[in-house]
């Protein structure tokens, strides 16, 4: 009797999603999963080769294909909101829908077609495969695309307005990026920070121990001894202290700049109290708020980023290296921050650019 193996994968054909306030979009994420039978159980090793080689390659270019229908599309629908064509855009969307859900029902038989292709020339490597049966099941919980509910009554507002607040918008947006895009490598950045203490601490005590025995008897030639060691590994210590005031260096630019970022929020939250008459004005400012809520999370963990840097500065200077901080370098662009902050930093890069959009939607309608 046949063995079966089998493995889920799972794609979303449409990974960047539209903004809500111009169109609706239904769940676009696609479930395949690949059944392989045979005399013998096949290793787990043959259906992910399979996944990787031929089913991976049909999905992401379905996916490919699908995102640029929506995001034609986003464009269409704003176009003929600002003309005031509500009609024309709720056909578009009607097009459009049954144009995913063709692609969707097709995904199934392209990728069934590819894996059997693909299983035919491995049979070649493994006999086993040669009788070797593949089902492919697929689950789609797509439905419909629809035109958003808040943007056939989105309020134009007077064009100069929408467009500070766009800048305002874009500059906060802006930051983010540049501190998210400095949060993602701190994790090598420490620990080679840490290794290099560590290896100079440890080759100082070697050396003392060594001197230690050796001179047991003499005082003076201890203390002479100690002196010669602090002068040969002296400029080990430097790198390391070079290596720390890089880390701070980073992590005290990237508080300067979300203190900037902190300002921008300030005023457009200030700018939406005072657009009264803007139904989005409501959402706007809700958004700004949960940005800063982020930004004031962030803040505390680059304190305690600040905080380590210190640290790494006492232990140096324990160990016979003077520390100085009184200035800081130019800010280095290849340098990162703490682990910690890869997830603040994308979080509130994800609250910048959804800012963003609403504004940018606003800005589009009052040009």
């Amino acid at each position: 009797m046949p063995e079966t193996i089998s493995q889920k994968v799972e794609i979303d054909l449409c990974p960047r999603k539209p903004n809500k306030l111009v169109m609706t979009l239904g769940d676009t994420n696609v479930i395949i999963l690949v059944q392989v039978s045979a005399k013998k159980k096949p290793a787990p090793i043959v259906v992910k080769r399979l996944i990787d080689k031929a089913a991976m390659p049909v999905m992401q270019n379905y996916q490919k294909v699908v995102q640029e229908e929506v995001d034609k599309l986003q464009a269409k629908f704003l176009d003929m909101v600002k003309k005031r064509n509500a009609k024309g855009a709720d056909t578009l969307a009607k097009e459009t829908t049954l144009s995913v859900k063709n692609a969707c029902n097709a995904l199934q038989g392209a990728v069934t077609e590819a894996v059997k292709k693909q299983i035919k020339l491995d049979s070649n490597d493994d006999s086993n495969l040669l009788e070797a049966q593949v089902k492919v099941g697929i689950k789609i919980t797509f439905t419909v695309i629809g035109v958003g509910k808040d943007v056939a009554q989105l309020a134009v507002t007077a064009g100069t307005d929408a467009t500070a607040w766009y800048g305002l918008a874009k500059g906060i947006y802006t930051l983010a990026t540049t501190i998210n895009n400095e949060t993602k490598d701190e994790k090598v950045r420490r620990k080679d920070l840490l290794d290099s203490i560590g290896k100079y601490t440890t080759e100082k005590t070697r050396r003392k121990i060594l001197a230690d025995k050796a001179n047991k008897s003499n005082k003076a030639k201890l203390e002479l001894a100690y002196k010669d060691i602090f002068k040969s590994i002296k400029s080990e210590g430097e790198k390391v202290e070079v290596k720390r005031k890089h880390y701070k260096n980073k992590v005290t630019s990237m508080r300067q700049e979300l203190e900037q970022l902190s300002g921008k929020a300030a005023k457009l939250e200030e700018e939406m109290k005072k657009a009264k008459g803007l139904k989005e004005g409501v959402k706007i400012g809700s958004q700004v708020m949960t940005m800063k809520g982020k930004v004031k999370n962030f803040y505390g963990q680059l304190q305690k980023a600040e905080g380590f840097a210190d640290d790494m500065a006492m232990l140096l200077t324990e160990a016979g290296i003077k520390v100085d901080d009184s200035t800081f370098a130019t800010r280095l662009k290849n340098l990162a921050a703490l682990p910690d902050l890869i997830k603040f930093g994308k979080e509130l890069n994800d609250a910048a650019k959804d800012l963003q959009e609403m504004i940018g939607t606003i800005a589009a309608m009052a040009a």
